[in-house]
């Protein structure tokens, strides 16, 4: 189980398999920023033997973030620049596509709320090739695209992000030919600032 520290940039890794009632920390990785180039971990997303974990900048707390990736045993692999502030990653194995949405820098959510600069705020979610780690297509919207889902159904080719300073809830769906469109589908009560997503099993 790996947990992520916003604040420190620290990433902690637990045995949950030995007693899975009594979580042991087995190391704890303090020099994030120094060895990936990135700061700001929100999300850890395991694949077959690999952590990637969405760093919303880089190395000082400021400018663009990346996907860093790391062994299940946590040693770094690779850094993957990004040209926003990536905030979470969800996966679709069977079309090779990743999806990371998007927020603001390390520096931007370590300060209090009114000192947040609109300019600075990401408006994108970016279109993976998974195998490749490469983007293939940049998602334009409302800004603070911060949760991302998929619909869960296998093959399923669409889902959704609610994006927190647009107030709304945009689409994103894959066109047979491959590419992704991305649509507003519903404006939000004033007000409401949505800070997380779900849906149900069965979409």
């Amino acid at each position: 189980l790996w947990a992520a520290a916003l604040n420190t940039s620290r990433l902690f890794i637990f045995d949950v398999k030995t007693d899975p009632m009594n979580p042991r920390l087995v190391r704890t990785i303090d020099n994030v920023p120094q060895i990936s180039s990135l700061s700001g971990p929100h999300t850890p997303y395991a694949i077959p033997g690999r952590m990637l974990i969405s760093m919303a900048s880089g190395p000082d707390g400021s400018g663009p973030g990346g996907i860093a990736e790391f062994t299940n045993d946590g040693e770094f692999v690779a850094s993957h620049k990004t040209p926003n502030h990536p905030y979470e990653t969800v996966i679709k194995p069977e079309f090779n596509r990743m999806i990371t949405s998007s927020w603001v820098s390390q520096k931007t959510f370590m300060s209090p709320l009114d000192k947040w600069d609109p300019k600075g705020f990401s408006n994108t979610l970016l279109v993976w090739d998974l195998k490749a780690r490469k983007i293939v297509q940049e998602l334009k919207g409302d800004p603070i695209p911060l949760a991302a889902r998929w619909a869960l159904k296998p093959n399923a080719g669409y889902g959704y992000s609610i994006n927190n300073a647009g107030n709304s809830i945009w689409m994103f769906k894959r066109q047979p030919n491959g590419s992704f469109t991305y649509k507003k589908a519903a404006d939000l009560s004033k007000g409401c600032v949505p800070g997380d997503l779900r849906q149900s099993p069965d979409d």
